[in-house]
């Protein structure tokens, strides 16, 4: 994304990693269905989903604080604009009354 200068540069990197992704997550789950038994399956699963967000946590907490060593604390300064457009942003939008069922177990 840093070499993209337009939008169809993006739209080609994205394209690209999502081919990636979806030949990488085929291949990883059939190993891992084939490394265990029928019966600890959904553990196995379980676990892999569990450790890959927790890696994915830590991975942008480690980021966050290389960036505030390497800069300083000027460097998580923006604007009021900017920050209310990144809460804005990640505000789940499909949580409707009607969808809660779906949630409970």
């Amino acid at each position: 994304m840093l070499l993209a200068n337009g939008w169809g540069a993006v739209t080609g990197i994205r394209f690209g990693d999502r081919i990636g992704k979806g030949i990488r997550s085929s291949s990883r789950d059939a190993l891992l269905a084939d490394s265990l038994g029928p019966k600890e399956r959904g553990k196995g699963f379980g676990l892999h989903r569990a450790l890959d967000t927790a890696g994915a946590m830590v991975g942008i907490a480690l980021v966050a604080l290389i960036v505030y060593l390497i800069e300083g604390a000027g460097a998580f300064d923006m604007q009021r604009n900017t920050y209310h457009m990144m809460v804005l942003v990640h505000i789940p939008g499909g949580y409707r009354r009607d969808r809660l069922h779906r949630l409970r177990p």
